[in-house]
C-alpha cells in the first residue's frame, strides 16, 4: 500500500551556496492515512522546516536541494506552483504554529471559514455560514463566534477556528506545527482531544510537530525524534522509553518521565 506521505533523504539548504546552511540533511519518514506521527526535537533541529517543505513554502532563498516527498505517491518537489495550489488547502492542510497570523484580521471568523465550503465545496453563502458554524460546534466554540474578529478570541479559540477549519476541508494530510504552545493544560487537553475526534472520523493522516514529548504521547501512534536535522530514533510512542538510543531521546525521555509519559511494554 502506497504510503499517504513519504520523505525520503531530504536535504534543505540556505545560501551561501559556496558553504550553503542545511538545517535539514537527509530526513526520512513516512505516515499513513489515520495514523498520527509525532515529530519531536530541541527547537532549531529543523521540525518546523520540514513541516514547511512538505507544504512547498520553504522561505526564500531556502530550497530543497536533494530527495523525494511523495504525498500520495506523487513526488510533489517537481511541482509548480500552480500544481501546489490544487492540493494545499485541500488535500493538504498546515496548522500553523502561531495562529493568530493564519487568519485575516479584518474578516470574522464565519466568514473565512464559510470562504471553504463556498470555493471548495460549491455551496451557496448562505449554506456556507450555516455550515461554519457546525464547523464551530465540532471544536466546541459557540455559534456567535462566528461573528468575532481573530483578535476577540484567545490563543486556544484561535487554534479551535484552524482545526474547525480542517473540518471543513477534510483533507488527507494535516500539519500540526506545535499547536499546543503557550496554551494552559486544560485547553491543551481540549485541544488534543479535538485532534483525536479528526483523527478517528475522518481518517487523516497527521504529522504532530511538537518540541513536547508529553503533547506527543497522548495523541501519536508513532514518534520520530529529529536532532541536527536528521531523524536520529523512530518508534511506537510507547516503546520509545525503552528503545530510544540517542542521547537526545533518552533526554527527552527522562525531562517527561515525571509527567506521566505513556510507558508500556512493547
Amino acid at each position: 500500500m502506497v504510503a499517504l506521505l513519504d520523505i525520503k533523504g531530504l536535504h534543505v539548504a540556505f545560501p551561501p551556496w559556496s558553504d550553503p546552511l542545511i538545517p535539514v540533511k537527509g530526513l526520512s519518514l513516512d505516515l499513513a492515512a489515520g495514523q498520527v506521527l509525532g515529530l519531536v526535537g530541541q527547537s532549531g533541529s529543523g521540525k518546523s522546516l520540514t513541516g514547511l517543505a512538505v507544504m512547498g513554502m520553504i522561505p526564500r532563498p531556502g530550497k530543497i536541494t536533494q530527495g523525494q516527498i511523495l504525498f500520495q505517491g506523487m513526488d510533489v518537489t517537481r511541482f509548480t506552483p500552480a500544481q501546489y495550489r490544487r492540493i494545499r488547502g485541500r488535500e493538504m492542510f498546515l496548522i500553523f504554529q502561531d495562529c493568530g497570523s493564519a487568519l485575516t484580521p479584518s474578516l470574522t471568523i464565519g466568514r473565512q471559514i464559510a470562504e471553504i465550503y463556498v470555493h471548495t465545496h460549491g455551496q451557496s453563502w448562505r449554506k456556507g455560514m450555516i455550515q461554519a458554524k457546525k464547523a464551530l460546534e465540532r471544536v466546541n466554540l459557540p455559534p456567535g463566534v462566528s461573528e468575532a474578529y481573530p483578535f476577540e478570541l484567545s490563543g486556544g479559540m484561535r487554534q479551535r477556528v484552524l482545526i474547525s477549519m480542517a473540518f471543513a476541508i477534510q483533507p488527507k494530510l494535516i500539519i500540526a506545527d506545535e499547536p499546543t504552545t503557550g496554551l494552559d493544560m486544560i485547553t491543551q487537553a481540549e485541544i488534543l482531544d479535538i485532534f483525536s475526534d479528526l483523527k478517528d472520523n475522518c481518517q487523516v493522516g497527521i504529522l504532530l510537530i511538537s518540541h513536547d514529548l508529553r503533547v506527543v504521547g497522548h495523541l501519536a501512534d508513532e514518534v520520530a525524534v529529529m536532532y541536527g536535522g536528521s531523524i536520529v530514533d523512530k518508534s511506537p510512542v510507547a516503546c520509545l522509553p525503552e528503545q530510544g538510543r540517542h542521547p537526545h531521546s533518552r533526554e527527552l525521555i527522562t525531562a517527561c518521565q515525571a509527567l506521566s509519559y505513556p510507558v508500556k511494554s512493547c
